[in-house]
């Protein structure tokens, strides 16, 4: 019988499954794919706007932090989420940037923004609605997003 069992502990150790390799090698390829992400993949930064107001059916002015003032420029794209009206239902309305007023009043700067909303548009454009503007102001990747935050 002792001849039989030493055979049986000989077969075990040269006969093992490729189960735990085959797991190891996923979850390196996992790793190696999110490093990847983390370093290669670009994220969209936005500023926010306060408050933002129709002024003209095609006109939009809006409030920003002095924190945004560098990096809102003329020409820039931006979107209009307009409080009455749900960006899921209607849709966020495209705007460009026109003019920038840098003097601080009450702690914020103002842009005014030309609206570009699309042609089949629901929404009826008056002077008065509110909502918020988000202008993307540059794209960085997801570890310079992870290290400003470890920084503040």
């Amino acid at each position: 019988m002792s001849a039989s069992f030493s055979r049986s502990i000989r077969t075990m150790r040269t006969k093992t499954s490729g189960g735990p390799v085959i797991v190891l090698l996923v979850v390196v390829l996992f790793l190696a794919g999110w490093l990847v992400w983390l370093v290669g993949a670009r994220v969209p930064v936005y500023a926010l706007s306060e408050t933002a107001v129709l002024t003209t059916p095609a006109e939009v002015t809006a409030q920003f932090p002095p924190d945004a003032l560098s990096q809102i420029a003329p020409g820039q794209s931006a979107w209009l989420r307009l409080d009455d009206f749900p960006a899921d239902t209607y849709g966020l309305v495209a705007a460009t940037v026109v003019t920038m007023d840098e003097t601080l009043q009450d702690g914020r700067f103002q842009a005014t923004l030309r609206l570009n909303p699309p042609t089949d548009s629901q929404i009826p454009f008056q002077p008065g609605l509110t909502g918020v503007v988000e202008i993307e102001v540059e794209k960085v990747t997801p570890a310079a997003l992870l290290l400003r935050t470890a920084g503040k």
